[in-house]
């Protein structure tokens, strides 16, 4: 790890880590997000990964809109926090989704609390860094997520029986170019279980994250919409903030 990040120590929610523990921090805000349905035969649905943000001193779950096209209401989803916990999304104050082009294909949902009795299971959100600037651009890039290849379901085939395989990719590089989505260019070699087999079928809602040259902070640059063999789309955090801006906004003027 130290040797793919060309650093000793890497800094996320601004606490300095040795570089394979900030990586290993940043996977915890990310989670596989599932859904329940009416099916007594298959009562849990797998509906890919979803990301724990905080930003305005707000928490959040992101993931995309088409992610839960088939989903009746918020309050059928849920996320899986470890291999015996899942967190039902009953106490969701509000869901908050983007518009109809590709770049809104987003949901955000304000989260609750958890419970102490989740201890140790209780994930991390990720805080807002702020963007990187012109003297401090990000130089490596990985994305972690929950391949649908990888995620088997077991038991009575409840949120709990759910048995996932959470994935790191590494990219080589980020390409910008006008008026399209920014992409990740996929490292061959460096996904970090190779049974995926480039198969990023439930990567929707993946967070992806740069590590800044200078500053060596790990930064949120945005959540996975779409990919193929070797690259991934994804909707760059300014589009997610204003989303996760007007849901706290129309949350306010409800409250009024």
């Amino acid at each position: 790890m130290q040797e793919i990040l060309g650093s000793r120590f890497a800094s996320i929610n601004g606490i300095w880590l040795p570089a394979n523990q900030a990586i290993v921090e940043t996977r915890r805000s990310v989670v596989s997000l599932h859904s329940v349905t009416s099916d007594e035969n298959w009562p849990t649905r797998n509906l890919g990964t979803a990301f724990l943000y905080q930003t305005s001193g707000r928490r959040f779950c992101v993931f995309t809109r088409h992610q839960i096209r088939d989903v009746q209401s918020p309050h059928h989803l849920c996320i899986h926090l470890s291999s015996n916990r899942s967190r039902l999304f009953a106490a969701c104050r509000f869901l908050k989704c983007g518009g109809t082009r590709e770049e809104d294909d987003l949901c955000v949902l304000e989260m609750p609390l958890l419970p102490p009795e989740y201890g140790h299971d209780t994930p991390l959100w990720f805080q807002d860094q702020g963007a990187s600037t012109q003297r401090d651009v990000c130089e490596k890039f990985f994305t972690v997520g929950y391949p649908s290849k990888l995620t088997e379901l077991s038991g009575e085939y409840k949120c709990e029986g759910v048995a996932l395989s959470q994935v790191l990719v590494w990219a080589d590089s980020l390409r910008l170019a006008p008026e399209q989505l920014p992409m990740l260019s996929i490292s061959p070699g460096l996904v970090m279980v190779p049974r995926c087999g480039g198969d990023y079928d439930g990567f929707s809602g993946a967070p992806v994250f740069g590590l800044s040259a200078r500053e060596r902070v790990i930064r949120f640059l945005g959540i996975v919409v779409r990919g193929g063999r070797d690259r991934l789309f994804f909707i760059p955090t300014p589009h997610i903030d204003h989303i996760c801006g007007a849901a706290l906004q129309e949350v306010g003027l409800a409250a009024a």
